[in-house]
């Protein structure tokens, strides 16, 4: 079977600029996520609270925020090939 994914909207974020940018330039969401400790930024990489264990995120991959308001990577060529701007 062949299955086409639902059009939806996302929120992304460059990791490299979350990380090369103060925790007060972030977007709010971002902030909140770090307070709850969902986000845990470095100096080179993210650390990624997820049902599925913690993962990393690094600088030249994408931050999605999921239609529930999870977190995740993503590969910058995994993300241009199935995302478009809104």
């Amino acid at each position: 079977m062949k299955y086409r994914k639902k059009p939806v909207e996302i929120e992304a974020w460059e990791i490299g600029q979350l990380l090369s940018s103060a925790a007060s330039y972030r977007p709010a969401v971002i902030q909140k996520a770090e307070r709850d400790g969902v986000l845990v930024f470095t100096k080179d990489k993210v650390e990624i609270a997820t049902l599925e264990g913690d993962v990393i995120g690094k600088s030249g991959e994408m931050l999605l925020m999921g239609v529930k308001g999870e977190f995740y990577p993503c590969k910058l060529n995994i993300f241009t090939m199935t995302y478009n701007v809104v």
